[in-house]
């Protein structure tokens, strides 16, 4: 089934009329997505790209326009999986793609839940519960080994709606929590904690994403008798909401990027800070001078830059606190989450200021470290197309 394209268009209208056009006429996509199969050479293992959570394939469009003429590969598959179903659902419709592609030798490559889908289909290949094809090795891309916090947050504030959703409901029933409705509220709640647990179990991989989930049990148990490796982001801890959202629009190297979103969100700090600072002092100064309608202007202008301050912050204090949870993270996974576990300093691939979770697969710094551990010969060992 093929699905729009999401256009990586243009920076937030609210900064875009101070934004220089980008030269590049690669930093916006326009391209329809659909599942990719099938043969890219002659000789050479196979390879996955795996989406992650509401993704789909295209958003390794520019990934595999570097990586697939660089190494010799001879099939790959990068398909559509329901981030509604479980990993193991996923994981088990990989496998079939993977198997009807006559492909052998695999390496698996997963952004985000992705790398957790490739784990479980190498794992099952691994331990020959399918059709028994060879696995070489799984290289996850900022992937949530240890669970995101911001779903551990997220299915608490799905809960509290179903909650306050049913209070005037139980007051109408009740008013005043009069005597003997007792067992009728009790019920209610029940109904509610049902209503609850079911939308949960219907949300798939989203609730297995929980730092607490008993899955992270499962996906350890099993032996991984093959190459494993990640690459881990460490992106610049302030204004990472802003990276998210420019990296999710544009390559984050371009002019509409992340890596340019968090310049221009300091620098609008900077100005509104300034900005209500001298107006202050415009205000005093009226008052000191006997101005009552300058010293009040200024005061208006004191109360819009405050406003347009404190909500920048307050924006940057509810991400940081219900979405990243942790300062050294790539926006949505913290760093130690997105290790492989059990693996050595040698298979694990870390980036320094490292664009955000959205911008991971269109990355230049992530596709350098991504070669290097295809390339390395105590890993992957990948050999260089001719």
């Amino acid at each position: 089934m093929t699905a729009p394209r999401v256009q990586l268009t243009r920076a937030p209208h609210w900064i875009a009329r101070s934004l220089p056009k980008d030269p590049s006429p690669q930093a916006h996509l326009t391209s329809t997505c659909s599942d990719r199969t099938g043969s890219v050479g002659p000789a050479g293992p196979s390879v996955v790209f795996q989406h992650g959570f509401v993704s789909d394939p295209c958003t390794w469009d520019r990934m595999e326009g570097w990586i697939l003429p660089e190494f010799r590969f001879s099939t790959r598959v990068t398909i559509q999986t329901s981030s509604m179903a479980t990993y193991d659902e996923q994981a088990f419709a990989l496998r079939t793609r993977m198997s009807q592609s006559g492909g052998n030798d695999w390496v698996l490559i997963g952004h985000s839940n992705g790398g957790i889908v490739s784990r479980r289909a190498a794992q099952a290949e691994a331990n020959n519960t399918y059709s028994g094809m060879h696995i070489r090795g799984v290289l996850t891309v900022g992937s949530p080994h240890g669970g995101a916090p911001a779903m551990s947050h997220a299915l608490p504030l799905v809960r509290g709606f179903f909650q306050a959703v049913s209070a005037p409901l139980k007051w109408k029933l009740c008013p005043g929590q009069k005597r003997g409705c007792t067992d009728a509220l009790a019920a209610g709640d029940g109904i509610v904690q049902k209503i609850y647990e079911i939308q949960r179990d219907h949300l798939g991989a989203a609730s297995q994403m929980t730092t607490n989930s008993s899955f992270r049990e499962e996906l350890e148990r099993p032996a991984e008798p093959f190459i494993r490796a990640s690459i881990i982001s460490h992106s610049y801890p302030k204004w990472q909401w802003k990276r998210m959202y420019s990296d999710m629009k544009c390559y984050p190297e371009s002019d509409c990027g992340g890596q340019e979103g968090v310049k221009r969100t300091q620098r609008l700090e900077k100005h509104l800070k300034k900005l209500t600072v001298l107006n202050a002092l415009g205000a005093v100064g009226a008052t000191i001078l006997g101005q009552p309608v300058a010293a009040a202007l200024f005061a208006n202008m004191v109360g819009i830059t405050g406003g347009h301050l404190a909500g920048l912050h307050l924006l940057e204090w509810g991400y940081n606190k219900w979405v990243r949870g942790d300062p050294d993270s790539d926006g949505i996974v913290p760093a130690w989450s997105q290790v492989y576990p059990r693996t050595l300093a040698n298979q694990q691939f870390h980036i320094a200021n490292a664009d955000s979770h959205t911008g991971s697969t269109k990355s230049l710094k992530v596709r350098q470290q991504l070669e290097a551990a295809l390339r390395a010969p105590f890993l992957f060992a990948i050999q260089p197309s001719p």
